[in-house]
């Protein structure tokens, strides 16, 4: 059985040809090739966390840096490393760098990610430097 990409998972209905498509465009992680069969996938369809300006959640996203949190925590993310396994599952793309912002910066989007984790009742009791550590050690 061939293995979905986010769009196919999520039903977001960003993909090329697709009815929303006409609204916001198409999705980054639908049509760029540079990372076509990473975890499997067509395109960015199976590591869309480390594509910047997807459109996940029906607005733009940032980069792999800016949208860590969300994405650490996203059905999506879990399904694709669990199918993938520890050896074969990519967290970035190959070249890649995360480079963490420093101490006071984006605090701003990062207060915004914690919110939509928490609207979507994810660890809602949880204190949130507890809660990062967590979604980063998910991720590995």
């Amino acid at each position: 059985m061939e293995k979905q990409n986010c769009w196919e998972l999520k039903g977001c209905g960003w993909q090329p040809g697709s009815v929303k498509a006409h609204e916001l465009g198409v999705c980054a992680a639908a049509v760029d090739e540079a990372v076509n069969g990473l975890n499997s996938g067509k395109n960015g369809g199976r590591i869309c966390w480390a594509v910047t300006g997807t459109l996940c959640g029906g607005k733009v996203q940032g980069s792999f840096a800016e949208k860590r949190l969300s994405c650490m925590t996203c059905e999506v993310f879990a399904q694709i490393k669990d199918e993938e396994g520890m050896s074969d599952f990519k967290l970035m793309i190959p070249g890649q760098m995360y480079i963490p912002q420093p101490a006071g910066q984006n605090l701003e989007l990062l207060q915004e990610e914690v919110e939509m984790a928490e609207a979507e009742e994810m660890n809602r009791d949880m204190p949130e430097d507890e809660y990062l550590a967590r979604a980063v050690a998910r991720a590995y």
